[in-house]
């Protein structure tokens, strides 16, 4: 099954792009991935465009001499690797489909029919500690087992003091209208230092949080080492990082608890499965980073379907419903959790892109948290 043709497809969608790539073969199977950034979504598909005519006549089932091939020469970076997460993810939906199995069953099978989720971007652009509450309750009466928030706001929005304040006034205030049971997890976007990371970890931990996410900016991995066992809370982290390679010194340091790899950053369904075995080692725990579209979610369900070490799965709340209109039932969340698809490939039949004509458009994503000095 020889591929034909490469297609990119970049859908805005409220505050980024989707990123849709369609392989399509000689049998008239086409497959489907993803390698969706924030706003970087040009860059991504020119070098997409540049892979193409390596890829053209190549037979699709070459899945990790393919991998290799792209990876080799001047490797690595989120660009890079965003376009070969997104290759990498339609070859595997098309090994599903030529067999007419799904992608998990080509991995070795399941170790659980169900991904236990949260609700990401629950409270996003939110400002006071009761829309937050109120966030994390509507998630809740929607079956959700867990949320996520982001509680110290954008850089220089309140004093180091208030912000710790903010932040624990916010999480004591979901944990007493959730419940003990309730899973909160805080995402602090690489807003602190290491200094207010220990503060606000001794703050929060009162309230039992899962995680606080990227405390510190994730570039040195040497000073994530060193703040761990520091921290009155566990650390998860490594949506920026995007291969083995990136991850082996966060494992080697015991860096974080919890590995958050992207699949449409991290080199796809090819090299995220060999980051979580590598993590295994180590007993730390897998929880994707799925900020993306239908597809990121899709191949993300693939890698928790047969991880041992998985945790739980990040899904974007706002944009619950639409993706299940683009994508189709796969998409749907029960009681907190997603289950898995018997469908081939990676279980969607394909995009409905119709549903995205309402979305605005423009020249690139509104980015909130990114200021340009004019």
């Amino acid at each position: 099954m020889r591929i034909t043709a490469i297609d990119v497809v970049i859908k805005f969608v409220r505050w980024r792009e989707w990123l849709f790539v369609r392989v399509s073969t000689d049998e008239g199977l086409v497959g489907w991935g993803e390698g969706s950034t924030s706003d970087r979504g040009p860059a991504v598909a020119a070098v997409i465009k540049q892979f193409t005519p390596h890829l053209l006549g190549r037979d699709s089932s070459a899945v990790e001499l393919i991998w290799r091939d792209l990876y080799t020469g001047w490797r690595g970076g989120p660009i890079v690797n965003s376009a070969i997460s997104a290759i990498d993810g339609a070859l595997w939906d098309l090994q599903g489909k030529r067999y007419g199995v799904p992608v998990w069953k080509l991995l070795g099978g399941p170790v659980r029919r169900k991904v236990r989720v949260y609700a990401g971007g629950v409270s996003r652009w939110m400002d006071s500690v009761a829309d937050h509450v109120e966030g994390a309750i509507r998630a809740q009466n929607e079956g959700y087992r867990g949320v996520k928030v982001t509680p110290f706001g954008s850089p220089g929005q309140r004093t180091d003091v208030a912000a710790i304040r903010f932040a624990a006034e916010l999480v004591e205030g979901i944990r007493e209208a959730t419940g003990p049971d309730f899973e909160i997890h805080i995402e602090c976007a690489e807003r602190l230092t290491p200094r207010l990371a220990i503060e606000a970890s001794q703050a929060l931990a009162p309230s039992r949080p899962v995680w606080l996410e990227e405390p510190i900016p994730a570039e040195n991995v040497k000073a994530m080492c060193a703040l761990a066992p520091r921290m009155a809370t566990p650390i998860a982290c490594g949506e920026k990082l995007f291969s083995r390679q990136d991850y082996r010194d966060l494992l080697e340091g015991q860096g974080t608890a919890f590995i958050q790899p992207d699949l449409t950053h991290a080199g796809g369904i090819t090299e995220v499965r060999k980051i979580a075995a590598a993590a295994e080692t180590y007993y730390i725990q897998v929880a994707p980073h799925n900020s993306g579209g239908p597809i990121s979610a899709a191949m993300a369900m693939q890698i928790a379907a047969v991880t041992p070490n998985f945790q739980v799965l990040e899904t974007a709340y706002p944009e619950a419903e639409l993706r299940r209109r683009v994508a189709g039932e796969s998409m749907e969340i029960h009681d907190g959790y997603m289950h898995l698809s018997d469908k081939p490939g990676l279980g969607i039949d394909d995009l409905n892109l119709d549903a995205l004509d309402d979305e605005p458009d423009g020249p690139e994503p509104s980015y909130p948290w990114r200021t340009f000095i004019e």
